[in-house]
């Protein structure tokens, strides 16, 4: 600071300030700056390189200062890191890590670790600790980690700020390098300079650090040629679980791209996991970045990084839009042989002779189940598959059920602030217990809409029900319990439902009840469901399957759970305890006598009735049918309509084949479904569905899958390819209602068949016919 004060000043004629001190203190400088990069890494205690091999491969080490973040108690890591360095010629030194457990201070050594701050030995000039890190951390070790870990690249970057140097790299102990890693780190220095804030040499989510993630971000290609620029094991498996590869450009040098965040609210649904800290290289200013903008301890130091990079908030946007950067391929990885050093492993086990971390590869084997290929495969969501039940094909149900058992559970207060299907799977997207095939789920709603579509008929049962029981009111208040972190929205909870079908697919429904009635009995402990009337008549004699057996040996942590559910004649349904009465009449066509009759005796028990249809001419008929003929303009004294419209939990799996394709066709692409059509040799085929493998090479055909497996070779102008259609769905929660007055009054208009209002024609026209699109809920009114 005081050359530069020097030299910024200027003698009275305007002429730069000469002055013998200011010759003496850049002499210093260079002289320390030339000790920094020709003495430090070879010579003394912290030294790492070794000069003879410094520079190997043909590439020069650049001029930028290179740490390696070692623990004291952790000789063996720097032994090995110390080999890799030498390796690779890199010029790098050792930099002494702080112990987490010489910061954190336990308030009581007797108690056992609750997720709460305890108190902390730290500067004042250090990050102070938030509650969020206590909370991430699954154990005191585990926290204690946390906490080294961050004073340690704290103090890295401080370091590298002190030290004067345009750049610093900041590596972790237990990495394997790039021969590349010189020319590499020098290429990017070259190329961004002073464009970059920091670049992770190597992300820790392997979806961070794949090749189709690279690409659709890239920001600037780099000169070095890249030799490993493969496909990865990882991505090789993903692309055999989802039927086909993905078509990316050849990737002959280096690159750069961006690394997004989902926290803090952010938008980017397709970035999943964590960046890391394995090894980074950053600039002046993205070092001061991280000093002013990372003052608070509410995740782990990477979490925190990735998430303070992004400027998409008013919290975060002094640091610029997408200032996280990486180079792909990963110059910096990890063999996995090293146990976690956050959480104390390391000094329990030592290094291991196959890989052990999580971040190796896949965080756990769920991806690789026979289950992950039901899941993710395209076999299962053909539309026109056989055999069918009610209509659906149970390819199609197997794939519904097995989705709805695997999502992340669901917690009492979700039923309250949960109002349509983008606030349920956003909701789920950032809960606990999650598992990568549950990642995985998330990211095919966001890239395949027909996977939303089959999860969403998975669901709509239970969630029907679960937001039709809080419109009426049937809740109590929680029991009282002293927790640490209460939860969000009011204190009240679903009270047990005794849930009567009426009316709706059996066959369907008893399929796997474990599944559509999961969340539903989590939400309402203690409920039951049973069929009656009509549905218990389709259920009888169809086969059902126990996929929560099937599922438990796959995913022992999926938290599968059975469901009280079962056949009941009209009269049997068994209340529990303070069970709250609440019928269903599912799918209605067509208002039958009988009925009718069941749906005026539940209202007269005093039921609350809940029906849904394929669209909303249905309800209005009941309506209209309930109220009586003496009712002027439809309305009832007797009968109140509590909810009425578009239901945000009905189903998007399209009811007929037909209307599932649109007749709209967009340019084949790998993983696109579209319908065959003008096919001469085998004209049976045309307007079956058909999903696009892969573009044949050297012609104009595309290789196609068709249900039951059969593949064919079909010409472009053979195929009809689904138009994307974009997320979320619609209607929203806040335009699919219709007030008690406009529900009387389209019955009223459709009793007369006279037009209806603008905003219900609307309504009527805003989703296509499938299972519970439409609701309507009922009860008699009290007094």
């Amino acid at each position: 600071r005081l050359c530069g004060a020097f030299a910024l000043g200027r003698g009275a004629g305007g002429e730069p300030f000469q002055h013998p001190v200011l010759e003496a203190l850049c002499s210093l400088a260079a002289q320390l700056r030339s000790r920094a990069l020709s003495e430090k890494p070879f010579r003394g205690e912290l030294a790492l390189a070794d000069a003879s091999s410094s520079g190997v491969g043909g590439a020069a080490a650049p001029e930028v200062l290179v740490l390696v973040v070692n623990l004291d108690r952790s000789p063996h890591r720097l032994e090995d890191m110390r080999r890799e360095v030498r390796r690779c010629g890199v010029r790098a030194r050792r930099f002494p890590a702080t112990d987490g457990r010489h910061r954190v201070v336990r308030r009581s050594t007797m108690a056992p670790y609750t997720r709460d701050l305890t108190d902390f030995a730290l500067r004042w000039d250090e990050s102070r600790p938030a509650l969020g890190v206590a909370l991430t951390a699954d154990c005191e070790r585990h926290y204690v980690g946390y906490a080294g870990s961050w004073l340690s690249h704290a103090r890295a970057v401080r370091q590298g700020l002190e030290e004067g140097f345009p750049f610093v790299a900041v590596l972790e102990d237990d990495q394997v390098l790039s021969t590349d890693f010189n020319a590499v780190v020098q290429d990017v220095v070259d190329c961004a300079g002073d464009a970059l804030d920091v670049v992770i040499l190597g992300p820790l989510d392997w979806r961070l650090r794949s090749r189709r993630y690279a690409q659709r971000r890239r920001v600037m290609q780099l000169k070095v040629p890249c030799s490993e620029a493969s496909f990865t094991w990882e991505e090789e498996h993903m692309a055999s679980l989802y039927g086909y590869r993905p078509a990316l450009e050849e990737q002959r040098t280096y690159m750069l791209y961006s690394i997004g965040c989902r926290a803090m609210g952010g938008e980017d649904y397709m970035t999943t996991g964590c960046c890391g800290v394995w090894g980074y290289l950053a600039s002046r200013s993205g070092c001061q970045k991280m000093q002013s903008s990372m003052k608070f301890m509410w995740e782990s130091f990477d979490d925190v990084l990735q998430a303070e990079f992004q400027g998409d908030n008013r919290f975060t946007k002094e640091n610029g839009q997408r200032r996280l950067w990486a180079v792909w391929p990963p110059i910096v990885t990890s063999d996995g042989k090293w146990p976690s050093q956050n959480s104390g492993e390391d000094l329990d086990m030592g290094r291991q002779a196959a890989p052990v971390s999580p971040h190796a590869s896949f965080r756990d084997p769920s991806l690789q189940t026979d289950v992950a290929h039901v899941i993710l495969g395209p076999e299962h969501s053909f539309l026109d598959g056989l055999p069918c039940l009610d209509g659906v094909s149970e390819k199609v149900l197997t794939l519904a059920a097995t989705s709805a058992l695997l999502w992340s559970p669901v917690e009492t207060i979700w039923a309250y602030v949960v109002t349509g299907w983008r606030k349920l799977f956003d909701q789920r997207s950032g809960s606990g217990s999650g598992f990568e095939l549950r990642t995985e789920m998330q990211l095919r709603l966001h890239s395949d809409r027909r996977f939303f579509e089959v999860a969403s008929e998975g669901l709509t049962w239970s969630w029907t029900l679960i937001r039709a029981a809080f419109a009426f009111g049937l809740s109590r208040p929680m029991d009282v319990v002293m927790i640490a972190d209460p939860p969000e929205g009011p204190p009240i909870e679903l009270a047990p439902l005794a849930v009567r079908v009426v009316e709706g697919p059996g066959a369907q429904l008893t399929f796997c009840a474990d599944a559509w009635f999961r969340d539903l009995v989590a939400a309402a402990a203690g409920s039951r469901v049973d069929l009656t009337g009509q549905a218990a008549t389709g259920a009888r004699g169809c086969s059902c399957r126990d996929l929560v057996a099937e599922l438990r040996p796959q995913l022992p942590r999926a938290g599968l759970a059975r469901v009280d559910f079962g056949l009941a004649p009209p009269s049997g349904t068994r209340l529990g305890p303070r069970a709250q009465a609440l019928s269903l009449a599912a799918n209605v066509h067509s208002l039958r006598p009988e009925l009718l009759a069941v749906l005026r005796d539940d209202l007269a028990a005093g039921a609350c009735l809940v029906v849904t249809s394929h669209a909303l001419g249905p309800l209005l008929d009941l309506l209209n049918e309930l109220a009586g003929p003496e009712s002027p303009k439809g309305a009832s004294k007797d009968l109140e309509v509590v909810f009425a419209g578009a239901n945000p939990f009905g189903s998007f799996l399209p009811a007929a084949r037909a209307e599932a394709i649109a007749e709209a066709s967009s340019s084949p692409y790998s993983g696109a479904r579209g319908r065959l059509r003008g096919l001469v040799g085998r004209p049976v085929l045309n307007g079956r569905e058909a999903f696009v493998v892969e573009a044949v090479v050297s012609s104009d055909r595309w290789r196609v899958r068709l249900a039951g497996g059969e593949e064919l070779s079909v010409k472009e102008a053979n195929l009809v390819v689904d138009e994307p259609e974009p997320w979320p769905p619609g209607p929203l929660p806040d335009e699919c209602s219709l007030t008690t007055e406009e529900a009387w009054g389209a019955a009223h208009a459709h009793y007369r068949a006279e037009a209806y209002e603008p905003k219900v024609e609307a309504l009527a026209r805003s989703r296509p016919p499938a299972t519970n699109a439409f609701w309507l809920g009922l009860r008699r009114r009290l007094g």
